[in-house]
């Protein structure tokens, strides 16, 4: 059995990162879901019916696959799908934030998270460090991906983005 961490709270500034980044990602769920509903020319009723019932990985992919089909502009079919990497990369991370136990390892000054690998009983735990620098990659991305895909669907709901 592994020793436990002598643990207390985090550092102010990762607390604040974490709820960045949690808020972040819920920002680019809705703007996906938004974008996917303006791309099939669906109105919000209808949209919901459509998207509400799949999971995040399934938008992607519509996302994905809707793109190269629907957006006109080369330039846009190309940033939308580096936007798309940005979600797949945090996609993979988005549980320990939200689901992660978080502490702080006063001995050797480390922030870790743990999360059972699996939503079984005797599943081992994955324990991940984070420092600083992880932190700030992953606010400043997810920042940078919201703020494209926030410009991106005001840009289709005015008009301002040809669509096929």
């Amino acid at each position: 059995m592994q020793k436990p961490f002598s643990a207390t709270k985090l550092p102010d500034r990762h607390y604040k990162q974490i709820g960045l980044i949690i808020s972040s990602y819920s920002l680019i769920e809705h703007l996906t879901e938004r974008i996917i509903w303006q791309l099939l020319k669906l109105d919000s009723r209808t949209g919901k019916i459509v998207t509400s019932s799949a999971k995040m990985q399934a938008r992607i992919e519509i996302l994905s696959t809707l793109a190269p089909v629907k957006f006109k502009n080369k330039p846009t079919v190309k940033e939308c799908k580096e936007s798309i990497e940005v979600i797949k990369t945090f996609y993979k991370k988005r549980n320990y934030f939200a689901h992660g136990f978080w502490f702080y390892d006063t001995k050797t000054k480390t922030t870790w998270v743990t999360l059972s690998n699996e939503n079984k009983a005797n599943s081992n735990f994955v324990r991940k460090e984070f420092t600083d620098k992880n932190f700030e990659g992953l606010s400043d991305g997810l920042s940078k991906c919201s703020k494209y895909l926030h410009e991106l669907l005001t840009d289709i709901e005015s008009g301002n983005e040809p669509l096929r």
